[in-house]
């Protein structure tokens, strides 16, 4: 039997998720929630709740709006493309300042901001 020990790392780039409130153009009384990740190559963010620690989404930029998400609880790789599963929020970019990603999810009717200014670049 012949393991394959190859493990070719892809970089990822670290985002992290907030909660608080967006007022006048600003996120007040910001909380770490989470983290996002976005691999090399990929258009496709992983997100990873601190309340949830063993669950991911994936969300991924809708085709027919600029600047909107579909937050989904799964996906399904196959050869030619990954089908995403159980829609369980979504996202939009904030049209004022740019910096967040407000993301809704109505389970918890809550809100969720993704910086979109990396806290890292390339790394793991």
């Amino acid at each position: 039997m012949t393991v394959d020990t190859s493990t070719e790392l892809v970089p990822q780039t670290a985002f992290e998720l907030f909660s608080g409130r967006h007022r006048a153009g600003l996120l007040r009384g910001k909380r770490l929630v989470g983290n996002a990740y976005l691999s090399a190559g990929s258009d496709c963010y992983q997100l990873k709740l601190m309340m949830l620690p063993g669950n991911t989404y994936y969300m991924k930029r809708n085709r027919e709006g600029v600047g909107c998400f579909t937050v989904y609880a799964g996906h399904v790789p196959t050869q030619d493309r990954t089908k995403y599963l159980s829609p369980v929020g979504y996202g939009r970019m904030l049209e004022k300042t740019k910096d967040f990603v407000e993301i809704y999810f109505p389970l918890f009717g809550r809100l969720v901001f993704l910086d979109i200014f990396p806290k890292n670049r390339g790394g793991a």
